[in-house]
């Protein structure tokens, strides 16, 4: 859920060391910052709303390990523009 404490943490986690803004493109730059608010929303429906067990379980520090290297890669990698 937005208000929950857990979401505020996991943000900051997943997008630690981010470099915001290198996309070569005002067009990447913003399908990046597209893709990463559907994956974060995708994966904040499925732990909190739909309670996918493998989501539930998985700690902070695991979850945005694994979303870390996907959020960078919109923030910095090719998107097929």
């Amino acid at each position: 859920m937005p208000g929950d404490p857990s979401t505020k943490r996991i943000v900051p986690k997943a997008m630690g060391g981010a470099r915001l803004g290198t996309a070569p493109t005002r067009r990447s730059r913003r399908l990046g910052a597209a893709l990463i608010s559907s994956q974060l929303l995708g994966v904040a429906y499925c732990r909190f709303v739909v309670g996918i067990p493998a989501l539930v379980k998985l700690d902070e520090g695991a979850l945005a390990a694994a979303l870390g290297r996907t959020l960078q890669r919109y923030l910095d990698g090719p998107l097929g523009d």
